[in-house]
């Protein structure tokens, strides 16, 4: 219960203290933004280079690509898939008298009865 309210009066310290330090920053107007960004325009190549960019069109052409390879794994993921399942109906398949090695035969049960056994003696 103490841990709690310690959590409690932690976090509400924290949000004085936000609230206190946003009530001290100064305030930008738009104007000032806006001669920032003209100053800065100016004499700042790598920012033409990045308003030159067609970042619409190089979006559209990665969601479409992604799209793609996600859609050919997903094919790759459902081809595995089904070669598993096959390889295991075909493990299933095997005769109930075969121990699964392919040799077929007569394979003594491991679990079987002491009924059972003195039956198959008497016969």
């Amino acid at each position: 219960m103490y841990s709690l309210i310690s959590q409690i009066t932690l976090f509400v310290s924290f949000g004085v203290i936000i609230y206190l330090f946003i009530k001290a920053v100064p305030r930008i107007t738009d104007e000032e933004i806006q001669t920032l960004e003209q100053q800065m325009g100016k004499n700042d190549r790598i920012a033409e280079f990045f308003h030159r960019l067609p970042l619409e069109k190089i979006d559209a052409w990665l969601s479409k690509t992604l799209e793609k390879a996600v859609r050919k794994a997903k094919v790759a993921v459902l081809k595995i898939d089904n070669r598993l399942t096959a390889l295991l109906t075909k493990v299933r398949a095997t005769p109930a008298g075969s121990n699964g090695n392919g040799g077929g035969g007569n394979r003594t049960e491991l679990f079987s009865t002491r009924a059972d056994t003195k039956e198959s003696k008497s016969e």
